[in-house]
């Protein structure tokens, strides 16, 4: 039996372009083999047995290449002729626009993908869907390849495609899997958030003065990130420790406890420990860069950063939030908390909550989540953050 030399995610040393204009079904051809060699790079033909017959197109290659025509929003070259051995012999099964895409994904030339392929990775970034491979969309994909470590271009390539689309990793989709799906909106998140202090989210809770209440930015952000994991409203989740709580206060208390941390200036540590304690899966990384790649993911992030220097042109609590109304109780340079909660797409993508912000989830770009973390994108002094997974039910306390 011959045997491809790619694997899934990893495009193999014989694949060659596809040439051939139009490939059909039982169609013998060299060209069949670099068909093979692709799909099975991109996880979608996974019988070894296709290669027994190496340039033979038969109904297992089909079969992969409609699948990959359904990912990508092509028209089938066959329409909705019969499936499998029924289908007619010499009958197209890959067309124009079909090899088009899985040559530029072969070359990394994304701009050749079609508006329909195009199409479907906005929609899962999720950007508005305009069908270009524009600047914004290659910018997310950078972000997206920077966060499953497949290079820091903003090439759409065949390990693009696989990540995404195929394997486990792709971001999960609302199909009521064990891990939520996070908000795609700040009204969505809205549920879930929390200020440190007292607010119309957090009534009833310590003045924002007292000294509890200041070293609780950290866990308030780290109670926002639970909620979304588990998909419940933050007062139902805190009741579920605390049976007659009327707000969230005392799950970001216990938060705070389990870090074992009561000073004015959580570190990360003390909030790993913290959401491991409640019995979450935190994974702490150092780059700007993975941020989106964790969130898209499924996986909320507690952010470490500062919101600026007592001087405020570009900095997080002058031109970030006040700009927004309401009130801010960290102005100044101060070290802070936030949680990055959701994804929504569009030039300010993230869903973020700001515990120390009245109004509640606010919508951020790339550049202005920056000026939070720090200037320096990839390992800078001031970028410290932890995505959370997979919480285990907890019982009331």
């Amino acid at each position: 039996m011959n045997s491809p030399t790619s694997r899934p995610g990893y495009l193999g040393s014989s694949a060659r372009p596809i040439t051939q204009g139009v490939l059909y079904f039982r169609q013998t051809h060299p060209d069949v083999v670099y068909l093979k060699e692709m799909l099975f790079a991109l996880g979608l033909l996974t019988d070894r047995t296709a290669f027994d017959r190496p340039e033979r197109l038969g109904p297992i290659t089909r079969a992969a290449v409609i699948a990959f025509q359904t990912i990508l929003g092509i028209a089938p070259a066959d329409g909705s002729e019969p499936d499998g051995e029924n289908y007619p012999r010499g009958l197209p099964v890959c067309g124009s626009q079909t090899l088009a895409c899985l040559n530029a994904l072969r070359t990394g030339n994304s701009e050749r993908l079609t508006m329909s392929a195009v199409g479907a990775i906005q929609r899962v970034l999720p950007l508005q869907r305009t069908g270009r491979y524009g600047p914004t969309t290659r910018k997310a994909v950078a972000m997206f390849n920077r966060g499953n470590m497949l290079g820091l271009d903003g090439n759409f390539s065949v390990a693009s495609f696989y990540a995404m689309f195929v394997s486990p990793r792709r971001p999960p989709t609302h199909t009521g899997a064990a891990t939520a799906a996070l908000p795609a909106s700040e009204s969505e998140a809205t549920s879930y958030f929390a200020t440190q202090g007292p607010s119309s989210f957090n009534k009833g809770s310590r003045g924002w003065h007292n000294a509890d209440a200041k070293a609780n930015c950290g866990p308030s952000s780290l109670a926002m990130c639970f909620a979304a994991v588990k998909g419940q409203p933050l007062l139902k989740l805190t009741q579920t420790f605390y049976k007659n709580a009327t707000n969230p206060e005392p799950l970001i208390d216990l938060l705070r406890a389990d870090s074992g941390d009561n000073g004015g200036t959580m570190s990360s540590a003390a909030i790993a420990k913290a959401a491991k304690a409640v019995k979450l899966n935190a994974v702490a990384f150092k780059s700007a860069g993975e941020i989106a790649g964790h969130v898209a993911a499924g996986r909320p992030v507690v952010l470490y950063g500062n919101t600026g220097r007592v001087t405020p042109k570009g900095t997080w609590w002058h031109d970030v939030v006040t700009p927004l109304g309401g009130t801010y109780h960290a102005r100044g340079s101060v070290w802070h908390f936030i949680a990055v909660l959701g994804w929504k797409g569009g030039p300010k993508p993230y869903v973020v909550g700001d515990p120390c912000y009245d109004n509640g989830p606010i919508a951020v770009s790339d550049e202005e989540l920056l000026m939070f973390t720090g200037k320096v994108v990839d390992g800078g002094q001031s970028f410290l953050a932890i995505s959370l997974a997979a919480p285990a039910d907890v019982g009331a306390h």
